[in-house]
């Protein structure tokens, strides 16, 4: 059932508003409804705002969403979370696999691989080196430039030969 991160988000809202004594004045409401997406959306460095009832579930998000308003302290109180039918996903969250490719150097050359999501947000460098000749392969383990897994979606890998891009892998994470 696509929504459920949709659902999340007007849960949290409806709660912080209640929380803020529910202000009648819709500039107040407005900030209060606009400063906790931000907070969250910088906190997992996704935009949530943008969420519809079309987009897919993803219940690594949900985790994240769910870790960041308890860390943010928007509230604390696992009763009141429960009162607004705000619960951590039971489905199990296994990562992503692994994702390898192969790509072929027709002359020594420094490589450059990156990924970046869809919206041409740098995710992690994998390689930055001199290569000879030859064919390579190179394993993402699904993992951004510090270590946090990534959420399932669409990445682009980008190798780069001598400054110059002369590939581009857009796959799916699933």
């Amino acid at each position: 059932m696509a929504g459920r991160l949709k659902q999340l988000v007007d849960k949290i809202i409806a709660l912080r508003l209640d929380l803020a004594g529910n202000p009648e004045d819709e500039n107040t409401r407005q900030f209060y409804v606009k400063t906790t997406l931000v907070r969250i959306s910088m906190k997992i460095g996704r935009d949530i705002s943008a969420f519809t009832n079309d987009t897919p579930d993803n219940p690594v998000l949900e985790e994240k969403i769910f870790k960041a308003i308890k860390e943010l302290g928007i509230v604390e109180n696992q009763e009141v979370l429960e009162k607004y039918g705000i619960t951590e996903s039971t489905e199990p969250v296994s990562p992503p696999k692994p994702i390898r490719f192969k790509y072929k150097v027709k002359e020594k050359a420094m490589i450059t691989v990156n990924v970046f999501d869809t919206s041409n947000k740098f995710i992690r460098n994998l390689l930055n080196e001199m290569k000879d000749v030859g064919e390579y392969s190179i394993v993402w383990d699904t993992k951004d430039q510090e270590g946090q897994q990534v959420v399932r979606g669409e990445y682009n890998i980008q190798v780069i030969n001598n400054f110059a891009t002369y590939k581009k892998i857009r796959f799916q994470l699933k």
